[in-house]
């Protein structure tokens, strides 16, 4: 049977529910074809198409899949990881803290861990149980959402430019916790302002945050996020 969390889930805050997005909040139900356990990955056979659910301890066991012909195509982490154990526990626990320290501050997921711990409080929902393909959709529809449709490039937009608008999930996470406008650095502020105004030119982006091009172009996630819009209108 699939382990899910103990903890009763939090009511999603009125900030959250103003969004009118579709929340996915729990994930598929998959199981190990082997085993029965809960499935992690599921791989797809491409050359016959079919999909195929494991877990760790038997990922690599069917002996029909040929080199190179299978591949993941979704994982997700499961519920009774160390990583959800502590999304479990109360948020002013030092387990809650530390965790938060390591996806936030630190960055040990990248900016991807930081987008779900942040989606995860504002939405009140453990979004790191997912698979990743349902959080990359509650992803895409809250930029879509906080930006109110502006930023219409992330239906197309490949996922490792998608979560460079970590600062719109840290902005929302905040104003959760505080009530208030949040208060972000000059950086953050131009990923937002892209992300609201993607018509704008560097230059005009730049006017309308108080900063520079020269600075604009110095910032990671800016600068990854306009070439992940460049190739998304190629496609």
């Amino acid at each position: 049977m699939l382990a899910v969390d103990s903890q009763e889930p939090r009511p999603i805050p009125p900030f959250v529910q103003s969004f009118h997005f579709p929340v996915i909040l729990q994930p598929e139900n998959l199981f190990c074809e082997v085993c029965q356990a809960a499935a992690r990955v599921e791989v797809l056979v491409a050359s016959t198409g079919a999909k195929h659910a494991y877990c760790d301890d038997h990922y690599d066991a069917p002996a029909t899949f040929v080199s190179g012909d299978c591949r993941i195509v979704r994982s997700r982490l499961l519920a009774n990881c160390a990583v959800n154990r502590a999304m479990a526990a109360p948020e002013s626990s030092e387990e809650h803290q530390r965790l938060r320290r390591d996806l936030c501050e630190t960055r040990h997921l990248g900016e991807l861990g930081a987008c779900r711990y942040y989606l995860s409080i504002s939405t009140g929902s453990n979004q790191f149980t997912l698979w990743s393909d349902e959080f990359e959709r509650n992803a895409r529809e809250f930029v879509l959402a906080e930006t109110s449709g502006a930023a219409e490039f992330v239906k197309q937009i490949e996922s490792w430019a998608l979560y460079l608008a970590v600062p719109l999930f840290k902005a929302a996470y905040l104003k959760v916790r505080t009530g208030e406008m949040p208060r972000l650095s000059r950086p953050e502020e131009a990923v937002i302002a892209l992300l609201r105004h993607p018509d704008c030119s560097d230059e005009q982006i730049a006017e309308r945050i108080g900063t520079t091009v020269k600075q604009l172009r110095r910032n990671g996630n800016y600068s990854g996020l306009r070439t992940g819009m460049k190739r998304a209108e190629l496609q």
